[in-house]
């Protein structure tokens, strides 16, 4: 048997309203809410593994260097380099402290240990089945990738019609444009519809096709500067600690205990957010401490961006929800998913060996 996914990047439920296939496409298929893991780059690592991020052990973009090398800037000089050692994970330097700082990947999802852990591409690799992933910039095809250049659906949804793969992957990244303009912005609206017949366009390109998102995507209601809370407490970075700001968690490794004591001080008078406990979200980290923002509330400045959002994602998974459609031959199933749930999910549609891992396949 043969799948397709199709991964529409920051999907906020309430965009269905203005996309009629994939709204009434609910009535035949499998769907229901998708609760993803904590984190960012965790969230696809968790879908390629089928297990939460304690195993897989890749939370965010970036993770803290003890080397503290310098960095060269530019990420078109990154992206070539990158291409040259055949590393195929693409991505922006922080704008802030990047010394102290290396990517959590060096590899793309399809290629060869890419992550710790077995992937969806090893399963399919080892049982003779072909893949196909159309992940922008990268499109592989089995192992060997190629660059393509327009991050456009049009563009992702030509390469897609053409694929035979046994196993396509195909992301759709349109709908970020939320974080520059709001969820509920003409431009994010006229996005949704054109994913909207995108999706409508692939339906009947396989007998088993999961449409799902990363996240979601809500407009920021609070802004909260806890960059200048922490430099009022006059410890030195990189000396007393390290700490990598993000538009919702900050993340701290501490040199020392007067560090880590001043700043869990100062982190339970703030209300602007929480201290995660890492064991209830499944969480282990080389870092010390997480500090989440509350819902609808974002940090800036940060270290990723200089420039303000209107809409963002990566509060608690368990109150911001993302969904998923998934057309498939046996029709039935379990409707609320995590993101671990759906490498079991995919291997049983596939009429593949079972996999050891976290989730439990939705049919």
């Amino acid at each position: 048997m043969k799948m397709l996914c199709v991964f529409i990047d920051a999907l906020n439920p309430e965009y269905l309203k203005y996309m009629p296939f994939l709204n009434s496409a609910r009535k035949e298929c499998l769907h229901g809410s998708l609760e993803v893991p904590l984190g960012y780059t965790s969230i696809i690592a968790s879908f390629m593994t089928g297990l939460w991020q304690d195993k897989h052990k890749v939370f965010d973009l970036f993770t803290y260097d003890e080397k503290e090398r310098g960095k060269l800037d530019g990420k078109y000089f990154l992206a070539l380099k990158n291409i040259l050692k055949n590393r195929r994970f693409f991505y922006t330097p922080l704008k802030e402290k990047r010394r102290y700082f290396k990517p959590s990947l060096e590899k793309a999802w399809a290629q060869k240990n890419s992550l710790p852990s077995q992937t969806v591409f090893d399963v399919l690799e080892k049982e003779g089945r072909s893949f196909e992933v159309i992940d922008w910039p990268n499109h592989f095809k089995g192992r060997k990738g190629k660059i393509f250049f327009s991050n456009s659906w049009k563009k992702v949804l030509k390469l897609a019609k053409k694929s035979r793969a046994d196993f396509v992957f195909i992301h759709f990244l349109d709908l970020e444009i939320a974080h520059k303009y709001g969820i509920e912005s003409r431009k994010t609206i006229e996005t949704a519809k054109r994913i909207d017949e995108a999706c409508e366009q692939l339906y009947n390109k396989s007998e088993n096709v999961l449409f799902f998102s990363d996240h979601g995507m809500d407009d920021i209601e609070k802004e909260f500067d806890i960059i200048t809370e922490l430099k009022n407490l006059n410890l030195k970075f990189g000396k007393d600690f390290v700490y990598l700001v993000g538009s919702t968690t900050a993340e701290f490794w501490f040199k020392n205990k007067k560090a880590e004591s001043a700043v869990i001080k100062l982190l339970k008078k703030l209300k602007c957010g929480k201290i995660v406990d890492k064991k209830s979200f499944h969480i282990k980290t080389s870092s010390d401490l997480i500090f989440l923002a509350n819902f609808k509330t974002a940090f800036y400045p940060n270290f990723f961006s200089k420039k303000r959002f209107k809409a963002m994602h990566g509060w608690n998974p368990k109150k911001q929800k993302t969904f998923y459609i998934l057309k498939n031959n046996k029709k039935l199933g379990r409707k609320n998913a995590r993101m671990i749930d759906f490498l079991p999910t995919i291997l049983k549609l596939m009429h593949l060996k079972e996999a050891k891992c976290d989730g439990k396949s939705l049919v």
